[in-house]
């Protein structure tokens, strides 16, 4: 009657390569994580844009994003009490750095930047310009529709109104 089982070579073998597809995996998983949460750090700003649209539509009341020193954002709604109504946080990521904080009125510091939306889903306007190493991003606020987006690189000047066809000027 013939031996069932796996024989002292087999299982090396498969010790080996788990090993092996481990020793691959491993390394990139702690880049992989961090990839991720800046992903959710973005693309959480943008929602927060789009929340706040929305809040200072529905109650008719404004509703501003604020940074903060440590680099987190909040969104944050005046009520009739003293203290405003904090609706939503999000915090900052390790590594990045927010180095830059623009509105309308020019440079500021991070204590005093702020968005502020209103309820015909207008805005303030503003950006922040993000470093991590040699990596830059700016997340910018429009000021028409209340809109953040994240973009690669410096922000651009406000950029001119487009009309038909590409033309820049109205005719």
């Amino acid at each position: 009657m013939p031996k069932r089982g796996f024989t002292l070579i087999e299982v090396l073998v498969v010790i080996t390569v788990l090993a092996l597809a481990a020793a691959i995996v491993v390394p990139s998983l702690p880049s992989m994580l961090k990839s991720q949460r800046k992903r959710d750090f973005f693309a959480g700003l943008e929602r927060m844009t789009f929340e706040a649209v929305n809040i200072a539509k529905t109650s008719g009341q404004p509703v501003r994003l604020i940074a903060s020193e440590n680099g987190s954002f909040q969104l944050q709604q005046d009520n009739a009490e003293a203290e405003p109504q904090s609706l939503r946080t999000v915090s900052a990521v390790e590594g990045i750095s927010a180095t830059a904080f623009n509105s309308g009125s020019g440079s500021l510091d991070a204590n005093s930047w702020e968005v502020t939306f209103y309820r015909d889903g207008t805005s303030s306007g503003g950006n922040v310009r993000f470093e991590e190493g040699s990596a830059v991003w700016t997340f910018r606020v429009d000021k028409k529709d209340g809109r953040g987006e994240v973009i690669s690189g410096d922000a651009e000047e406000e950029p001119e109104e487009r009309w038909e066809a590409g033309d820049r000027i109205q005719r």
